[in-house]
């Protein structure tokens, strides 16, 4: 398996410390059915988690920070395409989507792992 370079370690550690970002503590269906204004400016889709990669973006790029200051324009949306891609991932309505798509990885041939140990 090939390792992770140093620009996928920084996005996969930011990533894990802003992907519940300022969480109001209801999840996206209820931000739906009460008509939150959060729910209307992200499109009623990935509602927190598109809210929890903005405000991280917001806060590593504000003036006192300048967190990614350092980063190339390329460098900047490769590191801004894994975070977002990282938090994104962790909204449960595509849980079924990610677990279909690990177990075509770690059962190609769709076999069962226990069978074949037997």
């Amino acid at each position: 398996l090939p390792t992770l370079n140093d620009m996928e370690c920084f996005a996969l550690l930011v990533s894990a410390m802003c992907h519940d970002l300022e969480h109001p503590g209801v999840n996206n269906l209820f931000l739906i059915k009460s008509r939150s204004s959060l729910a209307a400016l992200y499109n009623e889709t990935s509602i927190l988690e598109k809210h929890h990669s903005f405000r991280a973006f917001e806060l590593m790029l504000h003036s006192n920070i300048e967190l990614l200051s350092g980063l190339s324009h390329e460098e900047f949306a490769e590191f801004r395409e894994m975070v977002m891609s990282v938090i994104l991932a962790t909204d449960m309505a595509r849980h079924s989507t990610y677990m279909a798509k690990l177990k075509n990885v770690i059962e190609p041939n769709g076999d069962d792992p226990e069978q074949a140990v037997s």
